[in-house]
């Protein structure tokens, strides 16, 4: 599930993390040009450019081949310092990169129990603060 949040990215994008986590930052039915997007449940598609930031631990179970797909580019995940967990090493990606989709920026949380935690290989990308792990 995708909430939209009228906060502009960037530096906002922080903020609203701060704000959705002390559940002061309240969805609106407005334009997705652009903001901040809630990411409560996976999986989930990204199709449009923005902030997004998860706001609880999110789990994905086979046979999902992702969690989290983006297909936009311009895109930053902010886990918030949550958990984004598959339960089988078979899960083929925690975060997937379609092609065509640059500069995502992945930040500030663990992935665990995927194949692949991370799928990105468009140009622009960052990631940043992650740890992940493989038990």
């Amino acid at each position: 599930m995708i909430n939209h949040f009228r906060v502009r990215c960037g530096s906002a994008c922080i903020a609203a993390a701060l704000a959705i986590a002390a559940g002061t930052l309240a969805a609106t039915s407005a334009e997705a040009a652009e903001g901040v997007y809630e990411i409560s449940s996976v999986p989930a598609i990204l199709g449009t450019p923005g902030c997004y930031v998860v706001t609880r631990n999110l789990s994905i179970s086979a046979p999902a081949t992702y969690a989290i797909h983006v297909t936009a580019s311009d895109v930053t995940i902010d886990l918030n310092g949550f958990t984004l967990k598959g339960d089988s090493y078979s899960i083929g990606s925690g975060i997937l990169q379609a092609l065509g989709a640059d500069r995502l920026t992945v930040r500030n949380g663990f992935i665990t129990g995927v194949g692949h935690p991370v799928m990105a290989e468009r140009k622009g990308n960052r990631l940043e603060d992650l740890t992940v792990v493989w038990q």
